[in-house]
């Protein structure tokens, strides 16, 4: 029962005969194994009388026909290869590389300092590390300690330094890895071996030291890229020897998860946010179809900030609010007020350092992003209804979902006048993720708002196309952003850029 997992177990006995003195009943036996199914066989038994009546001589071949003194059943269970994660056309992502366990001897050891110095330098392990592992009580002095991996690609380079420390010893092994790191890594995920949590969770196939999807893609996608075991039901004899196999059950293979992150793309937001020590995250999403072709969060232990955060988007939406005047007839070349300050509902809003810039065309209010003329405009000119409707056309409410933990844009119908204002510049009750912001740049981009996707087998929703004449104003207005707007550090030598800057005030 133990060695099988056993759930339940019935017997339907299918006849009997008299074989000399005694009966020989034939059963046919019914074995729930969970998720390796229900195992049936036929089997007998024998029933003799004797002085106290019928009985059962006691036989191992009564549990099943094969089974002889001292054996015993089990559930031999074997997972298929953990499957990749895979980017746009097809290029591997995740799967097992090979890495460079690093472990100390302690009576190898010459040099303490030198060792924790070249460990801290060459490899990134903490001095802190390698001296816990040391004094946990009942080391000994043969004793392999691990400290620390490092993928064989910057292993290396320091192999020679750290091949030279006495006391280091160097293992090949394998590790389920990116390609270079760190690289989206909060999308991909981690595995590792499963918690008394998860195991609750997950249930059957799953038993304690099982490796499993803790967190990104390989959690949700879990049933994907680990499949179904296989099992085998073996007869074991009293040594501990697998002597047949009685039952088989074929598990599922596991499946390659596609998706649409691009190597190179990937590799330079990583880069350009290498340097970065304040929180940020970046997405970059292919225009023509809305797949996400990178996506980084920072700080790296912290959360998903690129899917889970909400933040208000401040003057970046301007975009929306100027998209919504271009469809009631406004231009790049109107003119519209910039003063420093202005009340709308009893509210007042101001300009950064209150700065009065007059009558400026709509275009170069976006491109010095004034926040008077926007919120007086959003309030006067398109109200809470014609503003709403243009956040929808960039996707706004729409309710995609990702595959992964996202949070939900948000831009609440304003029930006040400041309100409205308010919503006009990306204050209020407006909230971004840095991923939907991205598709708000597309949508600009192509007159098209697509909703993003991650998984190449995503179903492609129908876009929202824009009115093409004020998608072509969009694009001049936030064109003059970069070129001589709040956005010049974009303009770059060679390439088209277009964008809108922001600041929001939210927090400290």
């Amino acid at each position: 029962t133990d060695g099988l997992r056993l759930r339940a177990a019935s017997y339907e006995v299918t006849g009997a005969a008299w074989s000399g003195d005694e009966v020989v009943a034939t059963y046919v036996a019914s074995l729930d194994l969970g998720t390796a199914g229900v195992w049936q066989y036929e089997g007998s038994l024998t029933v003799a009388e004797d002085a106290g009546g019928w009985q059962v001589p006691w036989t191992p071949a009564i549990i099943h026909p094969s089974l002889e003194d001292g054996d015993t059943l089990f559930l031999e269970r074997a997972w298929p290869e953990r499957a990749a994660i895979l980017g746009a056309r097809g290029i591997t992502l995740v799967t097992e590389r090979a890495v460079k366990t690093i472990g100390v001897v302690p009576e190898w050891i010459e040099d303490q300092d030198a060792l924790l110095d070249a460990l801290e330098e060459d490899a990134g392990i903490p001095r802190s590390t390698v001296l816990r592992e040391l004094r946990k009580p009942g080391v000994q002095p043969d004793w392999y300690l691990p400290v620390g991996w490092m993928p064989l690609v910057d292993f290396l380079p320091v192999q020679s330094q750290l091949e030279a420390v006495p006391g280091l010893d160097l293992r090949d092994s394998t590790a389920r890895l990116a390609p270079s790191g760190p690289f989206a890594d909060h999308v991909l995920g981690t595995t590792g071996e499963i918690t008394a949590q998860l195991l609750e969770e997950m249930g059957d196939p799953y038993r304690p030291g099982d490796i499993v999807g803790m967190t990104g893609l390989e959690r949700e996608l879990e049933r994907s890229l680990a499949g179904l075991p296989s099992f085998e039901v073996q007869r074991i004899n009293q040594f501990g020897r697998v002597v047949e196999v009685l039952h088989t059950v074929e598990g599922a293979p596991a499946i390659p998860v596609r998706t649409t992150l691009q190597v190179d793309t990937q590799v330079a937001a990583e880069a350009a946010l290498a340097d970065v020590d304040l929180p940020a995250a970046l997405v970059a999403v292919d225009v023509a179809t809305g797949e996400i072709r990178a996506i980084a969060s920072r700080p790296l232990d912290g959360f998903n900030r690129a899917a889970l955060g909400l933040y208000p988007p401040g003057s970046t939406s301007k975009v929306i609010t100027a998209y919504g005047l271009l469809l009631e007839g406004y231009s790049p070349d109107t003119e519209v007020p910039c003063p420093g300050a202005v009340t709308v509902g009893g509210r007042e809003f101001t300009n950064a350092g209150d700065r009065d810039r007059g009558e400026i065309t709509l275009g170069r209010a976006l491109a010095v992003s004034c926040n008077t003329t926007f919120a007086a405009l959003a309030a006067e000119v398109l109200g809470a209804d014609l503003l709403t409707l243009a956040a929808a056309d960039f996707g706004y409410g729409t309710g995609y979902d990702l595959e992964i933990d996202a949070a939900v844009p948000r831009y609440p119908d304003p029930p006040e006048d400041a309100d409205v204002a308010a919503a006009g510049i990306g204050q209020g009750g407006v909230q971004v993720t840095p991923i939907h912001q991205a598709t708000i740049a597309a949508a600009a981009a192509s007159g098209t708002w697509r909703t993003p996707k991650l998984l190449e087998s995503a179903a492609t929703i129908p876009g929202i196309p824009h009115d093409p004449s004020a998608t072509g104003y969009l694009s001049e207005m936030m064109r003059m952003v970069v070129t001589e707007g709040t956005g010049t550090a974009a303009d770059l030598a060679g390439e088209v850029v277009i964008g809108k800057t922001g600041s929001a005030e939210w927090s400290e």
